[in-house]
């Protein structure tokens, strides 16, 4: 099946990862919240799916779905991101250009996440080539936000209703299960703290500390104060 569906799978990476979709707040619209490059990947990723036989839905711009019918009444949900950090400086290849070199796909968006969502999507065409009758319908979530205020998944939280199960298949695949939160507090006794951990259950779990020391603390009792500090707000 990979083999067979390689060159098909390369053709619709290519196509995603050749639209800039980055956030384009200033050309928004109705339809386009989030500028025209998000919404353009975003029907590129519905056309796909329709191709594929799902049913496709845009959700007016914000994050789109395309669903697969099931037996249970229970839904089974997918959700990725079409949009994309700005390219920036210091690219050896065209960023919005599917290149590759050693094996290795390069791109905008090639690990995040257009590419690993499209590794899901054909993990369901595998399914349906073969006909399977599944138990539980499955709804794929294209959201168009994720990488600059997640304003794409409130919207669409507001429109339906959030699905039984729900994994993401973004950055590291196969998967990631829990999706970064950030916590920020102040310490008035000993530093100033500002803290972003990452609960990617069953790969990593980190914390990472960013502190401002304040003038004459010591090294050793700076650190004691942090970890309990730590203990007693971080679960």
């Amino acid at each position: 099946f990979v083999a067979e569906q390689w060159p098909a799978f390369l053709a619709d990476a290519e196509r995603l990862i050749s639209i800039d979709s980055s956030l384009d707040a200033e050309h928004a619209a109705p339809g386009a919240p989030f500028g025209p490059g998000p919404r353009a990947a975003l029907d590129e990723a519905l056309a796909i799916a329709q191709r594929m036989g799902l049913e496709p839905h845009d959700g007016d711009g914000y994050a789109g779905f395309a669903d697969l019918p099931g037996e249970s009444g229970q839904q089974i949900g997918v959700i990725g991101h079409v949009d994309v950090v700005p390219a920036g400086e210091g690219w050896d290849f065209d960023p919005f250009s599917l290149t590759c070199k050693e094996g290795m796909l390069v791109g905008r968006g090639a690990s995040d996440d257009k590419a690993p969502l499209l590794t899901a999507l054909y993990g369901l065409k595998f399914w349906l080539d073969r006909g399977a009758n599944l138990r539980h319908a499955v709804r794929f979530i294209f959201g168009c936000n994720e990488e600059s205020g997640m304003g794409d998944v409130p919207y669409y939280l507001e429109q339906n209703d959030a699905p039984d199960f729900l994994f993401t298949p973004d950055a590291e695949f196969p998967l990631c299960y829990g999706e970064k939160g950030q916590f920020g507090a102040m310490h008035r006794d000993c530093f100033a703290v500002s803290e972003t951990f990452s609960r990617n259950l069953g790969q990593n779990r980190s914390l990472i500390l960013l502190a401002k020391w304040r003038e004459n603390q010591e090294q050793e009792k700076f650190f004691e104060r942090g970890a309990k500090f730590l203990r007693k707000n971080v679960r």
